[in-house]
């Protein structure tokens, strides 16, 4: 069996692949799929192309960085000496990796969460901030942090970083409320950048750059999410503003809830539970009655998801269950902390 490929099956691999490229950019739209694939034949699957799949401008999410460097001046104005208007830069989708590369040293690095999407997000704003915060406090001298300024900050300007970082989640989560609820909550410092590890590095995310002139000096601001992350939002990402949004597929809906409601489910209901002892288990022999009461209550689970209270009897000559109760009704109140105080 041969290792190696010649130069020539290489040449034709690479040629099939740039056929493919230039058949999909001559046709777009409709005409493409009817020229790359015969009517009622499967459209065929090009790996070349998955890569962008999803790749294309998020105008909305440019929107809300463009509102969030309106309002977060303003924010941040009681902590920052000579604020000025915040400059949003485009959003960029690249690896992780080339984000963590490109990061100002030395920088605070944040942890966050993003509910109720899932994964992290990554809040990053230079060390030049902490220090002009704490020159404003303290009447001090702002300039451009040294290499080792977070190593060598008192637990007071750290307090002033954490406070920032308060200021910043706060108004980015107010730019986001006019598009979709996301709710960004600060978890933790990490130490270094690269430590956090919201994604692969070969994994794309989607970096928002933003400049903040303090008099001579220029500080930024990074928000950092994984694009897996954001894939649950891309319609409301992709629209130009708020309210331009795709009308849901009514007849979508009511199929998929048909052929929800005709799956079937098995409802299971437990009449006893014994407890017995490993030897009274091995005497147990065949014609041997176990006697045991029926509980007022019987829980009718499905899939071992408890769903109904019952009650065991018969009806018609045949053994029966009368629900008396939904328990997935008394979930809210069970959940309350201060359900029954």
């Amino acid at each position: 069996m041969r290792e190696l490929i010649s130069q020539a099956e290489i040449n034709a691999l690479l040629q099939g692949l740039a056929n493919i490229e230039q058949a999909v950019g001559q046709v777009s739209g409709q005409d493409a799929l009817d020229r790359l694939s015969p009517p009622g034949e499967p459209l065929p699957f090009f790996i070349p192309a998955r890569e962008h799949l999803h790749r294309g401008p998020w105008p909305g999410l440019q929107a809300i960085n463009e509102q969030f460097a309106r309002i977060a001046p303003e924010a941040l104005v009681g902590l920052l000496p000579q604020v000025s208007d915040m400059q949003a830069g485009k959003v960029r989708q690249h690896q992780f990796g080339a984000f963590l590369a490109e990061l100002p040293q030395p920088s605070h690095c944040y942890l966050v969460t993003i509910e109720p999407l899932s994964g992290w997000g990554l809040v990053v704003f230079d060390a030049g901030l902490t220090l002009a915060a704490s020159a404003k406090r303290f009447a001090g001298a702002s300039g451009p942090a040294p290499l080792d300024a977070i190593d060598t900050m008192s637990s007071s300007e750290l307090a002033r970083a954490g406070l920032l970082l308060e200021l910043i989640i706060s108004s980015y989560n107010k730019a986001w409320h006019a598009f979709a609820p996301l709710n960004m909550v600060a978890d933790r410092l990490v130490a270094q950048a690269r430590l956090a590890h919201i994604a692969a590095a070969r994994e794309r995310v989607v970096s928002s750059s933003f400049h903040l002139p303090l008099g001579d000096v220029v500080a930024a601001i990074h928000i950092c999410l994984p694009h897996a992350s954001l894939l649950p939002l891309q319609q409301v990402l992709r629209c130009t503003t708020h309210g331009h949004l795709p009308k849901p597929d009514r007849y979508w809906h009511q199929h998929l809830t048909r052929e929800l409601q005709s799956i079937n489910l098995t409802l299971a209901a437990k009449l006893a539970r014994f407890d017995v002892t490993v030897a009274e288990l091995l005497s147990l022999q065949t014609g041997d009655v176990l006697p045991f009461e029926a509980a007022p209550v019987i829980e009718a689970t499905v899939d071992g998801v408890p769903l109904f209270a019952c009650e065991y009897g018969t009806l018609n000559g045949r053994y029966a269950l009368r629900i008396d109760q939904s328990l997935r009704a008394l979930e809210p109140a069970r959940s309350d902390p201060h359900h029954g105080n």
